[in-house]
């Protein structure tokens, strides 16, 4: 289109060819290349040949062996004359002649030239002025307490408690042996007993007939034997109770025990 022209695209200039210089080439290319192959050659094997003279493993580098090559220092010794030696209190000092020092005599003079020490202030108040009071160490601070010369409370107390658990030691030993190791058990309690016996094992026996028929398992059949070892000694205590019209009741601890008593059973 007209309205589009340029005067630009009148001339075409064409574009410079570009010159490419040769790859550089190292003229020692070739003679790296066949150093390298020549040296490889050599360790084409695992190892070195059979004949290379090697070191026996015994022979290896030990600790504090290896020859150590130190560079060479010359060593010029200085010409002038050594210093002379520095002097020590020894070769100087001449120590004085003391007299003999008389302890005893010493020790006394210091205790009778001492004077007592001098305690913390102490400051307070009085009605009239502020005043302070020096506390000598010699004077005996602790005679105007009111405990001074007292037994302590703590030991008052502790005795007391000792005195007391005694005296409940003496009534329970006291009552001990009164008491006759043997008990008769009276008709009653004895009633109340066989009828507990008989209630407990009309229960077990309930539980008993329970029990499936089939026991074929551990756990089915260690139950099975443990009612029928309870019902058989239940079985027993009643038989006992029921056929026994005196049965007595006898303390064995107190028969193991330290006190024994006086009356061996108890009178009826």
């Amino acid at each position: 289109e007209p309205s589009h022209e340029s005067i630009q695209h009148l001339l075409f200039r064409e574009e410079p060819e570009e010159i490419k210089y040769p790859m550089y080439r190292s003229k020692f290319s070739q003679m790296v290349r066949e150093e390298v192959k020549r040296r490889k050659l050599c360790h084409r094997t695992m190892g070195f040949p059979s004949d290379f003279p090697r070191t026996p493993p015994e022979d290896f580098l030990k600790k504090r062996t290896r020859m150590v090559r130190r560079p060479v220092v010359d060593v010029i010794k200085p010409s002038a004359v050594a210093s002379t030696k520095i002097p020590t209190r020894e070769d100087w000092y001449v120590p004085k002649e003391q007299p003999p020092i008389n302890f005893i005599l010493k020790n006394i003079r210091d205790a009778v030239n001492s004077v007592p020490k001098k305690g913390p202030f102490r400051d307070y108040d009085t009605a009239f002025c502020r005043r302070v009071k020096h506390r000598v160490y010699c004077t005996p601070a602790y005679a105007k307490q009111k405990e001074f010369g007292k037994i302590p409370i703590y030991i008052i107390k502790r005795n007391e408690e000792i005195e007391r658990l005694r005296k409940l030691m003496e009534e329970e030993r006291a009552r001990l042996v009164e008491q006759p190791v043997c008990r008769l058990i009276p008709p009653e309690e004895r009633q109340e007993l066989l009828d507990e016996l008989k209630k407990a094992w009309a229960e077990m026996q309930k539980e008993f007939q329970l029990l499936p028929m089939l026991n074929d398992t551990p756990p089915k059949i260690k139950r099975k034997e443990k009612l029928e070892r309870d019902l058989m000694e239940i079985e027993n205590d009643i038989k006992m109770v029921d056929t026994y019209q005196r049965i007595y009741v006898c303390d064995t601890e107190r028969m193991k025990g330290k006190w024994a008593s006086i009356k061996p059973c108890e009178e009826e």
